[in-house]
């Protein structure tokens, strides 16, 4: 009995990597109306929320992360562990300007 649990186990761990889509670890979402911004992998992107393909609004070095709309949903703001606060315009993805010295 134990034996079968194991084996099933293990046929479902290794279905579910197999099947796994690529984005994973889509962390710390914020909505706005029909955005969702989020990060992953150290970027900052937004998607509408009904699916789609995601933007990204980063792609530079360091880590970007707890992405949060601006309440009319034409900026973001993201912060980093250096203690920058980027904000960043929805529609085109331009870094927009930096706040320097933030406490967590």
């Amino acid at each position: 009995m134990i034996r079968n649990f194991l084996l099933y186990l293990f046929i479902f761990q290794l279905s579910a990597g197999l099947f796994a889509n690529e984005a994973r670890l889509l962390r710390q979402p914020d909505i706005n109306g029909e955005l969702i911004t989020f990060s992953h992998a150290g970027n900052i992107w937004t998607v509408s929320k009904e699916g789609g393909e995601a933007k990204r609004l980063t792609s530079f070095q360091g880590v970007e992360q707890f992405p949060k709309f601006s309440p009319d949903g034409k900026w973001a703001l993201s912060g980093t562990e250096d203690k920058i606060i980027r904000l960043w315009d929805v529609e085109t993805g331009e870094n927009i300007g930096k706040f320097e010295g933030h406490m967590s």
